[in-house]
């Protein structure tokens, strides 16, 4: 009997994991023999059939992935950025068209919020041509 080279176990071993901290915490992890391990039993039911679990978490891999979170925040900060770069040089008609556009731009950054939202208007000169000295924005 072997494992097909398609099954992905990954979601599984995610799961299992949140489901053992959510039920006894972080003590729930014992230090292993094996230096940078921590090892935590768990039974549980799959497909009907009463299991034995072993979860190991590991401190190389912990800080793995954190560096990889970091990195993909990095990226999406910059991303953001340049968002919100492009958004404020773009015209409005109105100034709740700009604030809408700015709550629209919130909305899809799923890792950034925006604050103290301001809308500035500038005036802009009418027709063709260099302005006059004495004419007004409108």
């Amino acid at each position: 009997m072997g494992i097909s080279s398609s099954w992905k176990p990954n979601w599984r071993k995610r799961t299992i994991r949140k489901e053992l901290l959510e039920k006894n915490g972080i003590d729930a992890f014992v230090p292993s023999k094996i230096p940078g391990y921590r090892i935590a039993p768990c039974c549980n039911d799959y497909g009907g059939v009463r299991q034995r679990w072993l979860v190991i978490e590991s401190e190389g891999r912990k800080e793995s992935d954190f560096k990889q979170l970091e990195k993909r925040l990095t990226k999406k900060y910059t991303q953001a950025q340049s968002q919100l770069r492009k958004l404020c040089q773009q015209e409005f008609a109105c100034g709740e068209d700009a604030f809408n556009a700015g709550k629209l731009l919130e909305s899809q950054l799923p890792f950034h919020q925006l604050t103290n939202i301001e809308v500035i208007e500038y005036g802009q000169h009418r027709g063709r041509g260099r302005p006059r000295k004495d004419s007004q924005p409108t």
